[in-house]
């Protein structure tokens, strides 16, 4: 197909805010929508180049395949390289293992689903997974696999109706995503299925009728309404991909009905944009266009490189720094494009056997590199024998979640009280149902009408109080739980059998309605809002309940406590604080702030407690056995006990008669 240089632009309109995004700046909240503009505008060019092929009689899928062979995997197989030799050196071998899962996966274009299969709970941060990013690689080398075989069909029988085709599948997609990003929302986010609209859009695009295009446009020296409507929908497309980055947020649904703005807005720009308008110019400007050139490399690497720093230096990346790496991200696109990609397009230079050779011995060397990573453990041997023997003291890798376990953290979460579905999570599902069996009766229902009642609602950050109020609540209290994994509490009007997060809220609040507790304490992980909580407050206050008490998230930290602690006993100068995620405190204090003229409901902040303790992530001796928190931000019953003693206890019976 004929060079399209506004293509390149619209790809910088793309990449850049991922990128920033991806690094932390809140301006670019939604940031991360740039990639459902590169699948719309993956779709077009693909279906692009497949009729131009069609039409001229040379359309060959092997040929397709191996255009598409090199232009995605020497770039990906040179990032993953420098990857793994990275994390050799730098990740545990928790992480490691992880890693090396995630590095098999690539290699066989299915790391979407393993990480939507991997997906849970207590698994480390996102911004700390340096192959995260490969999810869209994987949807769409999956669609490149399968789309051209909708081409194999007898061509002039068919050809026109491949609009009607391709619009049928695009609402059979979009229908799937968006009922799905409800009951599902991580098989939603990762899958094939419920992506393949968004590329489908482009491929519609493209195989619109090309008079259509032509006689809407006009020539050029006419000004009559054809041009300027064209000119206005270009305008259109760009305002409709450009703010869902500043208005979306990491709570906006997606592939739902928040993506259609952003990938009609990239379709209205690739069927209306051109050299002859305002809007091709301004996308075909230099700067646009080289960014458009190295977005593919710079989208390779931008996340491995913002991985190792968050891991290497913790919070001590501020904005100037994440500038320097964002440069470093452009550079290093820039020598992968000229050295890897230039090179690996032009059959001339790197013929098929030669490429194919290459390719397959060096995915046979990932191949393995991951393999034993992932059958050693994370090539444990490159620590001492105490350093394993601690983290191995804290392993809670799926499917044995052996330190959750072994340690009877199911108890002190008193998991009998959530509905979850731990067993589906554990052996590789969802866990988007309610559980088989009924919740115990002693979660939910008052022993004595005489004594007095705490009601603890919410999620896994409502779980963990639990063993230190056991221990610390005056004896003639009773505490009565409805709280499950990853689910923040919300008003819920009716219960949904689809979705055990609706379910558990619903019926939270209904045996809230029927024991008439005391006090009510509501907490979360994150993400806690004003708005909502001030709901829950009104609704108890309906429901008969005395006070309600709002604990907010405990300190969360980029990496598993269990890994600070190893970094305290290699460094006597290391500083553990360094490693607490800014934006949970951020998001504490925001809360105080609002909250602090607040005389309806008290907050109590989990994060102003636990930074009391002088060492920040034990109590007492530096001992494993003493961690406040055995991942990122749950607390072990050593750390919830303390919460108890020293902020919750005293504000759950304080003015209870």
């Amino acid at each position: 197909m004929k060079y399209r240089p506004e293509i390149d632009g619209l790809r910088a309109l793309a990449i850049i805010p991922v990128i920033f995004s991806h690094a932390g700046f809140s301006t670019f909240s939604g940031g991360f929508i740039g990639v459902d503009v590169f699948f719309v505008i993956s779709g077009y060019l693909i279906t692009s180049i497949i009729l131009k092929e069609k039409r001229s009689g040379s359309f060959s899928l092997f040929s397709f395949y191996e255009r598409r062979i090199r232009r995605i995997i020497p770039p990906l197989f040179t990032m993953l390289v420098a990857s793994a030799l990275s994390t050799y050196f730098i990740l545990t071998p928790t992480e490691m293992k992880r890693f090396s899962q995630s590095l098999v996966a690539v290699i066989f274009s299915s790391s979407n689903m393993l990480f939507w299969k991997t997906h849970g709970y207590f698994e480390s941060s996102s911004d700390l997974k340096p192959l995260l990013h490969t999810w869209s690689l994987g949807v769409e080398e999956q669609f490149y696999l399968f789309f051209p075989l909708v081409f194999l069909f007898p061509w002039r029988n068919r050809s026109g109706r491949l609009p009607i085709i391709i619009f049928t599948l695009v609402l059979c997609s979009f229908v799937t995503a968006d009922v799905l990003v409800k009951t599902d929302p991580v098989f939603a986010f990762y899958n094939l299925m419920t992506r393949a609209w968004e590329l489908l859009i482009g491929a519609f695009v493209a195989v619109l009728p090309r008079r259509q295009i032509e006689s809407f446009r006009g020539e050029i020296s006419k000004k009559d309404w054809r041009k300027v409507s064209a000119e206005i929908l270009g305008l259109i497309g760009i305002v409709f991909i450009a703010l869902p980055y500043f208005l979306y947020d990491n709570h906006t649904a997606t592939p739902g009905k928040s993506v259609l703005i952003p990938t009609i807005g990239a379709a209205l720009v690739l069927y209306y944009a051109s050299g002859d308008n305002f809007v091709g110019r301004l996308l075909s400007v230099s700067p646009l266009r080289w960014i458009g050139l190295l977005s593919y490399s710079a989208y390779l690497w931008h996340q491995p490189i913002f991985a190792f720093a968050r891991y290497t230096f913790g919070s001590y990346l501020n904005a100037g720094v994440f500038f320097l790496l964002i440069i470093l991200v452009f550079v290093v696109a820039y020598l992968s494009f000229r050295f890897i990609e230039k090179p690996w397009r032009n059959p001339a230079l790197i013929g098929r056997r030669k490429g194919a050779l290459y390719l397959i011995g060096l995915a046979s060397i990932l191949l393995a590199f991951g393999g034993a990573g992932h059958v050693t453990k994370g090539y444990p041997d490159r620590l001492s024998s105490r350093e394993r023997d601690i983290l191995g003291q804290f392993d809670n890798s799926l499917p044995e979640m052996k330190y959750y376990y072994s340690n009877k953290i199911d108890v002190a979460f008193r998991d009998d009280c959530s509905f979850y579905n731990t067993s589906a999570r554990r052996n590789g599902g969802a866990g988007a149902m309610i559980l088989s069996t009924n919740l115990s009766v002693d979660c939910f229902s008052r022993k004595s009408l005489t004594s007095k009642v705490v009601f603890v609602w919410g999620d896994s950050h409502a779980q963990h109080l639990h063993s230190g109020l056991k221990k610390n609540m005056p004896v003639d209290w009773e505490i009565l739980q409805v709280a499950s994994q990853d689910c923040h509490p919300r008003i819920v009007s009716e219960p949904s059998l689809d979705n055990y997060c609706e379910y558990s809220n619903w019926f939270a609040l209904t045996c809230i309605r029927n024991s008439r507790p005391n006090v009510v304490v509501v907490s979360q992980d994150r993400n806690c809002s004003v708005e909502n909580m001030n709901a829950i407050y009104a609704e108890l206050r309906r429901a008969g309940v005395g006070k309600v008490v709002f604990v907010g998230p405990s300190p969360r930290f980029l990496i598993p406590v269990p890994e600070v602690f190893l970094k305290t006993l290699n460094n006597d100068m290391f500083d553990p604080r360094k490693f607490i995620d800014k934006k949970i405190l951020d998001e504490d204090l925001f809360l105080k702030t609002v909250l602090k003229t607040n005389h309806t409901y008290r907050y109590v902040s989990a994060v102003d407690c636990l930074k009391n303790i002088p060492d920040v992530i034990f109590i007492g001796s530096n001992s494993p056995d003493n961690l406040i928190i055995f991942d990122t931000d749950h607390l072990t019953p050593i750390g919830s006990d303390y919460l108890a003693k020293h902020a919750l206890v005293e504000e759950i019976t304080g003015g209870i008669e």
